[in-house]
């Protein structure tokens, strides 16, 4: 249920992919129905925390607004909480109590300045369906946020089958540090603007 990122393997990523990555990796190593609302309840401590993670994959500046949301679903007993620039996806599961099943993408900015200006008590969320707010509730505060379709929301690629490498975090966040500073900041270039990634053995 923990957070992970997921990069396709066909499409060629530049230095800002590699950077957005390194940063999740250094973040997280150290730290339905046909009802018009979905209720959602969880620990407020825990998804601060996954907002840290998945809003490193969020668009900064797009033509395509829904990429600068997180998409919130909820999924037997889980909250997902997901977010791609189109190059890097991250995803983040946390345990909830959800009287039914329901999805949203709410703008990343406003979605963890809410969360950060609650007190520290478990959370309510509250999506109307027909016009798609999200009320985002917590002891005496009360915050709304109007979404977006989640149906508007790009899919992140599953992983299927055996992975092709395993390694720790740290050690590819401190690979990663080593070689993307020499990339080109220029990307009328790509090929000298990406990282290349080379798979050989355990090597």
């Amino acid at each position: 249920n923990g957070p992970f990122a997921v990069i396709n393997a066909d499409h060629f990523y530049g230095r800002a992919a590699f950077e957005t990555l390194s940063g999740y990796l250094a973040h997280a190593v150290d730290k339905g129905g046909s009802y018009d609302y979905c209720m959602v309840g969880y620990v407020l401590e825990n998804t601060i925390t996954a907002h840290g993670h998945v809003s490193r994959a969020v668009a900064a500046k797009t033509s395509l607004p829904v990429i600068s949301n997180i998409l919130l679903s909820t999924d037997r007993g889980q909250l997902k909480l997901a977010a791609t620039n189109l190059e890097i996806g991250i995803t983040c599961c946390l345990d909830c109590a959800a009287d039914e099943e329901g999805s949203v993408t709410v703008p990343a900015r406003l979605l963890t300045d809410c969360s950060g200006n609650l007190p520290n008590e478990a959370v309510k969320l509250e999506l109307d369906r027909r016009t798609l707010a999200l009320q985002v509730r917590a002891g005496r505060s009360k915050a709304t946020v109007r979404g977006i379709d989640a149906e508007d929301f790009p899919a992140i690629p599953s992983v299927e089958g055996k992975p092709t490498a395993l390694m720790a975090p740290d050690l590819l966040r401190e690979a990663i540090g080593q070689v993307a500073f020499a990339a080109a900041v220029d990307e009328s270039r790509p090929v000298l603007a990406g990282v290349q990634l080379r798979f050989a053995g355990d090597k």
